[in-house]
């Protein structure tokens, strides 16, 4: 195929749907089983914390965590609430599935969402494009604490870049729960696709971890190489 042609997926026949939300179901089946290594991972410290009577924690625990879940989220929500229309994700996969339900051009049968995984796509969607750019609300925002609330004002010189040293234990305790949360929402929606996928082949969906004896080379990176190349980025990657 041609650049032009591995730009979009194309839904032709019912076989692409099952190719296209198989890769959905993967990719995210992997980046929940990391967020779960992670929670248990960061439940574990807030506990002993928490035994020992201590407030804090340190600051490079913290932020270790904040960039490990972090990153899953931003995966997850692309993979999930994703709708551009150059994106893998579920929600675009339903909103072809939909389409073309609604004006009688599919040719097989599939089932309805529910109310409840409805609405969380649409809100997963909403964090999506809040959480994967820097939004002007943020700083908005903090001048209106500087105004309101007597948050340190912006200094013209020197810049300062602001580290803390240390962080309460609530805080982190706020980002195991909200990932927690997180999590799970997610999951529903991955149940979901699994849902979707029982319906395409006409029986229960089974997934198996693989763990692959050889190591990891450099070969299996070349799809996204090629990904690269196909939407024009020339940086390095």
């Amino acid at each position: 195929m041609g650049k032009k042609e591995l730009k979009a997926y194309k839904f032709d026949k019912k076989s692409d749907y099952i190719v296209y939300l198989q890769e959905l179901i993967a990719r995210t089946d992997k980046c929940l089983y990391k967020t779960k290594i992670y929670l248990d991972e960061l439940d574990e410290i807030v506990n002993e914390l928490e035994k020992t009577g201590l407030d804090k924690v340190s600051p490079d625990i913290y932020s270790r965590y904040v960039d490990l879940l972090g990153n899953n989220t931003s995966y997850l929500l692309n993979l999930i609430g994703d709708k551009q229309k150059s994106s893998i994700s579920y929600a675009k996969f339903r909103l072809v599935i939909d389409k073309r339900k609604s004006n009688d051009s599919l040719d097989f049968e599939i089932r309805d969402l529910d109310e409840k995984t409805e609405f969380i796509l649409k809100d997963l969607n909403k964090m999506r494009n809040w959480h994967n750019h820097v939004p002007e609300s943020l700083l908005l925002s903090e001048i209106e604490m500087i105004r309101t609330e007597g948050f340190v004002p912006h200094r013209v010189q020197p810049i300062e870049v602001r580290y803390f040293d240390l962080t309460d234990i609530e805080v982190a305790k706020d980002l195991l729960e909200t990932s927690i949360g997180f999590y799970n929402v997610c999951r529903i929606a991955h149940q979901s696709m699994k849902k979707d996928y029982s319906d395409l082949i006409g029986e229960s969906v089974r997934i198996v971890r693989v763990r692959l004896e050889e190591r990891k080379m450099m070969n299996t990176f070349a799809p996204t190489k090629l990904s690269a190349e196909v939407q024009g980025i020339v940086g390095k990657i």
